[in-house]
């Protein structure tokens, strides 16, 4: 299977998640100048948000643990000095450019913003996904990502413009995590992408 049929099958995976609470996802038109997101979101007719879908762990590359150069640590981690996995790095990479696609679509709107994150492989987890929204490998505890004070400038900054992060992992190892920064708006969110 190719990287667009798993692409596509990813795709497929979310517009189930999103059907199984109501909502209907269909394919973003979609503009070669600008960017744009996978999915626009729509309840009882209604356009209600957008999510773009990044697929995880496709690649060698992804699943690798290997330690990456003090550049990408500085990036990732901020002004933390300490050892990261390219799997992190590839998924606040993905994070980052999700949020700008999102983002643009619904620049001038209040529609919910959301990215689903489809992992692949042994290596990534539903940690992996809150340790890089926390910017924070601890696994006890674990506050809503608007809580704490990631030390990743680009992430930190991406997260404030997504409203839900979705992790779809293996074996049914799913995770919704709402941004809690505005209560209202994270009421609403939490409403809408919750089981009925």
């Amino acid at each position: 299977m190719n990287y667009a049929e798993v692409e596509a099958r990813d795709i497929n995976r979310v517009v189930r998640w999103f059907e199984a609470r109501g909502i209907e996802a269909m394919a973003h038109p979609r503009h070669l100048s600008e960017p744009s997101p996978d999915l626009d979101l729509c309840l009882n007719g209604a356009l209600v948000g957008y999510c773009e879908v990044k697929s995880l762990g496709l690649d060698p590359w992804d699943w690798s643990n290997a330690i990456v150069g003090e550049e990408d640590l500085l990036r990732f981690e901020g002004n933390y000095i300490g050892p990261i996995d390219k799997t992190k790095a590839r998924l606040a990479n993905s994070i980052v450019k999700a949020s700008k696609q999102v983002a643009h679509a619904a620049s001038a709107s209040d529609l919910a913003k959301v990215v689903a994150v489809v992992g692949h492989g042994p290596d990534t987890d539903r940690f992996d996904v809150q340790a890089v929204l926390r910017g924070s490998e601890t696994r006890e505890g674990l506050p809503p990502y608007s809580e704490s004070e990631n030390p990743n400038k680009e992430v930190a900054s991406a997260r404030k413009q997504i409203d839900a992060v979705i992790w779809l992992g293996s074996d049914n190892d799913d995770l919704l995590m709402i941004n809690e920064g505005d209560p209202a708006r994270s009421k609403r969110y939490r409403d809408l992408l919750s089981k009925p």
